[in-house]
């Protein structure tokens, strides 16, 4: 089905040769969705990419400290062994050498990864910064709201005690009791600016 034309039997009519024109463009169709599937199968996504990367960061990282740690006890070792005027053996350098070089390997490996993944490091950062600044404006709101509300109840305090307007006042609403009212909030006007932009 996928190999056309291959072998003895070949074609000969019209008939023949557009069947297996037909045939040939079927199968290599197929083989083709066949392969793009796959791919898709084996291929991660973003986020999955991002996780593995994340994951053998911190794979590189462990790593990084345990040779890192092991080319430090060994080079105190044999500066140690040099202070006491022992002799240093060639397996001893040979053995820094190597943590040496695996630590060295180790952190390119992460800056290379480290590289790939700052798109992952700035997108997290713009996040929380983005998070942060959110909260700072809820806070603000926050913050003016509860003024706000304590605004409006020490305004009601003062217009009770200072007898210029009952609730009655405010159901009847006649004009002529709601004049101590108007002049009492002139100075309260800005508040009610802020209060409507909350």
């Amino acid at each position: 089905m996928f190999v056309v034309g291959y072998g003895e039997y070949t074609a000969r009519t019209i008939l023949g040769r557009g069947l297996t024109i037909i045939i040939g463009i079927w199968g290599v169709g197929t083989l083709s969705l066949l392969v793009v599937s796959l791919s898709n199968l084996l291929a991660m996504e973003k986020l999955e990419l991002k996780a593995y990367t994340v994951i053998e960061r911190l794979r590189l990282k462990s790593l990084l400290r345990e040779w890192g740690s092991k080319s430090i006890i060994q080079a105190v070792h044999l500066w140690k062994k040099s202070s006491k005027g022992n002799k240093v053996s060639y397996n001893d350098v040979l053995d820094l050498r190597k943590s040496t070089n695996e630590f060295r390997l180790l952190n390119r490996q992460y800056k290379s990864l480290t590289l790939e993944g700052s798109t992952l490091t700035e997108e997290m950062m713009t996040g929380f910064d983005k998070i942060r600044e959110e909260m700072k404006e809820l806070k603000k709101r926050q913050t003016k709201l509860s003024w706000l509300t304590q605004t409006m109840v020490d305004m009601a305090e003062t217009i009770e005690k200072e007898g210029c307007i009952s609730n009655s006042m405010l159901d009847e609403n006649a004009e002529g009791r709601n004049a101590p009212l108007e002049f009492k909030l002139d100075n309260y006007e800005g508040y009610w600016v802020d209060l409507m932009e909350v």
